[in-house]
């Protein structure tokens, strides 16, 4: 009997308690809500609002930024199939032998990209143990940098005579400037109306893309989504790739790119490797 009386007791006691403590506890929810300070309310507006294509596109073309990127990009080997022998071993049959055609990753880990109007001006690589810069100085030339070494090349432009240094200067200042960078070929193929970005949801675009290098050269879906903090880009995959492609960005602008050619003091310059002639 005394149990129950307690038991009673307790009931008609807490509940009542603990219904004007839930109250309580709306009634402040609610009070900072509507209080809510004016710098926190921005940010709540920042991260809501739309960024379309071409605004984002704008701000690229218009700025530089620090790009730090990450996620791996799936490439088909560049492979090509011989002639296989036909079905009663005879050689150079008419139809081709089915080759399997290896993905290669490429990881965009603890890479940091300084681009200038969608162009890349420098790479900085801290990856498996390394430190590395590469970039085009003011002249054209290509800088390479060992920052544990404290070492540096510098590629002149080749002197004419040279064909072979001249097509690896000519393939490495395109590959820097057209390549390395995702969004530089596919911006240019936006302005020149090969790529057809449209609205799928909100920050979030696709189309169908083609390229000798992020997209194997096949034709794939592509899906780019922008970022309502850095009004630029936030990531860009390739959908329909096995296994599919992401690479994620994050922006940073910069406002004095003055100093991205110089070299410390303490480096030491060291020769290129030979065969290698410079212009007189």
């Amino acid at each position: 009997m005394l149990k129950a009386f307690n038991n009673l007791l307790a009931s008609k006691v807490l509940q009542p308690i603990l219904t004007i403590v839930l109250v309580i506890t709306i009634a402040w929810a609610l009070f900072q809500f509507t209080n809510t300070p004016e710098n926190q309310r921005e940010q709540v507006r920042i991260l809501e609002r739309e960024v379309t294509f071409d605004e984002a596109v704008n701000n690229l073309l218009n700025n530089t930024y620090e790009v730090y990127t990450s996620g791996s990009l799936f490439v088909k080997a560049n492979i090509t199939s011989s002639i296989g022998p036909d079905t009663q071993g005879n050689l150079n049959s008419p139809n081709p032998s089915v080759v399997d055609i290896p993905v290669i990753e490429n990881k965009y880990d603890d890479i940091l990209f300084t681009v200038q109007r969608n162009k890349v001006i420098r790479i900085d690589t801290k990856n498996q143990g390394s430190d590395e810069t590469l970039l085009i100085n003011r002249k054209g030339e290509i800088i390479y940098m060992n920052n544990l070494l404290k070492k540096y090349m510098v590629y002149e432009i080749p002197a004419d005579s040279d064909k072979d240094a001249v097509s690896l200067f000519v393939a490495l200042n395109s590959l820097f400037r057209e390549q390395i960078f995702p969004f530089t070929p596919l911006l240019n193929d936006y302005k020149d109306k090969k790529f057809h970005p449209v609205r799928r949801a909100y920050n979030v675009y696709s189309g169908k893309w083609r390229h000798k290098v992020y997209t194997s050269d096949e034709l794939k879906e592509v899906i780019i989504e922008t970022d309502p903090i850095t009004g630029v880009f936030k990531s860009i995959a390739i959908a329909s790739s096995n296994p599919p492609s992401v690479i994620y960005f994050d922006f940073r602008k910069l406002d004095d790119v003055d100093h991205y050619d110089k070299i410390e003091d303490d480096f030491e310059q060291v020769p290129v490797p030979k065969p290698y002639k410079t212009k007189d």
